[in-house]
């Protein structure tokens, strides 16, 4: 039995991996899907967020979890994975990046999804500057291209505003730590999001992974394309 730990990417929260998850329980393993301090219920005030923050979050909710144990990060997760990955070390077994920000040491978020060729998303940004949300349209054009319309509205009616600080601080990545986790990187055909395949051939070349597969789905795989993407997640190496 493996341990995995989910993280969503921007806007969304734990609810997104609702058709993934059974299909890895299915197979005997252990999964928990988690919402970041501020998203889902959590009263966390957006201002006082960090990468540093939510990825000691992800750490910890990994090591209450049964060994051998595997992050699943999905798009802006990514940065969070990598992070808590640093924290943890041995204490983990792998790293699957679900179409997901990778990220190399000393750079953001922000700094990496310069490199895109897609179009630059429009956002709304909070009075307070602290969070961004997209126009309902552009989600559905750019997240759920190719998901079906009922659960691409459910999801669209579940979106969060944005917090903005975790994506501009930089990663602090050493080989010792995250360098020893073995890597996945799961790209999606028809990425229509900020993700797509430029900007994922550039992170792959500066961060490497043991094995990249691309599965026919669009930037939300979890609902466009379930089945292949536990079929991936399932076949990513982990640290013997």
């Amino acid at each position: 039995m493996t341990s995995y730990l989910f993280i969503s990417g921007s806007s969304h929260g734990s609810w997104c991996w609702e058709v993934v998850e059974p299909l890895l329980q299915a197979h005997g393993h252990l999964t928990r899907a988690v919402d970041l301090p501020g998203m889902g219920g959590d009263a966390t005030p957006h201002e006082d967020l960090s990468l540093d923050l939510w990825a000691r979050f992800a750490a910890g909710a990994v090591r209450a979890m049964p060994a051998p144990r595997v992050i699943v990060a999905h798009s802006r997760g990514g940065i969070i994975a990598s992070q808590a990955a640093e924290i943890l070390g041995a204490d983990l077994a792998g790293l699957v990046y679900v179409a997901a920000l990778l990220v190399p040491d000393g750079l953001s978020g922000f700094d990496a999804a310069a490199w895109s060729g897609a179009p630059q998303i429009p956002v709304i940004f909070a009075a307070d500057g602290a969070s961004l949300t997209l126009e309902r349209d552009t989600a559905r054009a750019r997240l759920y291209s190719g998901t079906p319309s009922l659960p691409a509205e459910r999801a669209l009616d579940r979106l969060e505003p944005e917090p903005i600080a975790p994506l501009t601080h930089k990663l602090s990545l050493t080989p010792e730590r995250y360098g020893r986790v073995p890597r996945s990187y799961i790209g999606c055909a028809r990425d229509n999001s900020t993700i797509d395949a430029i900007l994922q051939r550039e992170m792959l070349a500066r961060s490497p992974c043991e094995r990249v597969r691309v599965i026919d789905a669009d930037h939300s795989p979890f609902y466009s394309a379930p089945h292949a993407l536990a079929e991936a997640i399932l076949d990513a190496p982990l640290r013997k």
